[in-house]
């Protein structure tokens, strides 16, 4: 949680504490916890309602965050979600580049279509950028992101379910989170940028 872009401890700690939720405060201050834990805490802490507002009042990430890990959250709750970032792919839209917030509490593998080179070791709470010009993909050319655990071998790497076309000269770019513990971990193409 520490990129700049996504979580702001010192906020989180601050939002938690003005909605008197003492014990996410603290978990929140744990550079090791992870978004699914902060919010199942906090809706047990402060009911759903509260944890709504509290969340509205910090960046729109957090609440598609909350909607992606916490079940049948986006249909209970009243929060813009969409983005008006024109940056922002859909799949089969021409890229020039993947972004992918590395939200789970693990490292991971990133490819593009499952080619070499792979990025390595990446960092929790980090915001990563891919090119697929590193991977040698020609323009017009199929893109896919590939990912998966480094350190579990049993769980290897898995393609997004997306697609896009490569456009160097494209301003689009396809925005991916990842969330959850290892053996669970999983990642879905975002409606804004991270």
């Amino acid at each position: 949680m520490e990129n700049k872009q996504t979580f702001d401890r010192t906020t989180g700690v601050r939002l938690a504490k003005e909605a008197g939720a003492v014990k996410t405060a603290a978990i929140i201050e744990d550079e090791k916890s992870c978004f699914q834990e902060i919010f199942e805490t906090a809706i047990t802490e402060i009911g759903q309602d509260r944890f709504v507002s509290t969340l509205n009042k910090g960046p729109k990430i957090w609440s598609k965050i909350a909607a992606n890990v916490l079940p049948n959250f986006a249909g209970k709750s009243n929060i813009a979600l969409a983005s008006l970032d024109t940056t922002v792919a859909k799949a089969g839209d021409s890229i020039s580049k993947f972004r992918l917030l590395q939200g789970a509490p693990v490292s991971g593998i990133v490819k593009i279509n499952n080619l070499p080179p792979d990025k390595r070791f990446l960092n929790k709470n980090d915001t990563y950028e891919f090119n697929p010009v590193e991977w040698n993909i020609a323009e017009g050319g199929s893109v896919t992101l590939w990912f998966g655990i480094e350190d579990d071998a049993l769980i290897g790497l898995a393609a997004a379910p997306e697609s896009f076309k490569f456009d160097s000269t494209s301003s689009k770019v396809a925005y991916y989170h990842s969330w959850g513990p290892a053996g669970t971990q999983q990642f879905a193409l975002l409606d804004h940028a991270v």
